[in-house]
């Protein structure tokens, strides 16, 4: 009767700790469920990073040859202080310098033209 009542006891306290358990169990299982795609989203980007980082680093070692492996930005356009050439300027050039205006100042619609038009004479004269 002691030994049976001492089981009764024991069983007393396991029941509430058993119930915690179950309520831990299943706690565990919907994190799991959360953690699953934030591991596939974090290996995904742990890829995209490593590619990334393989880019930069071909960049900075110089690809464009630029000195010190840095990348210089390409200049689009003319330079502020490089004014357009005048269309009296540009009537007055070679190939060589009408298409260098052109590359220069392309940007421009009226150098544009004028180089355009002076290479299309130059070429039908020839």
């Amino acid at each position: 009767a002691e030994l049976r009542a001492e089981n009764e006891r024991v069983q007393a306290q396991v029941a509430p700790l058993q119930t915690e358990v179950a309520e831990l169990r299943t706690e565990n299982s919907r994190l799991q469920a959360q953690l699953a795609p934030l591991q596939a989203q974090l290996a995904a980007q742990g890829a995209e990073n490593s590619q990334l980082r393989s880019r930069m680093v071909a960049l900075e070692a110089g690809e464009g040859g630029e000195e010190g492996g840095r990348r210089v930005r390409q200049r689009v356009g003319a330079a502020p202080h490089d004014a357009p050439p005048s269309d009296a300027e540009v009537r007055a050039m070679g190939v060589a310098a009408a298409a260098a205006a052109l590359r220069a100042h392309g940007s421009v619609s009226r150098v544009a033209l004028a180089a355009c038009g002076r290479l299309a004479d130059l070429c039908k004269d020839e």
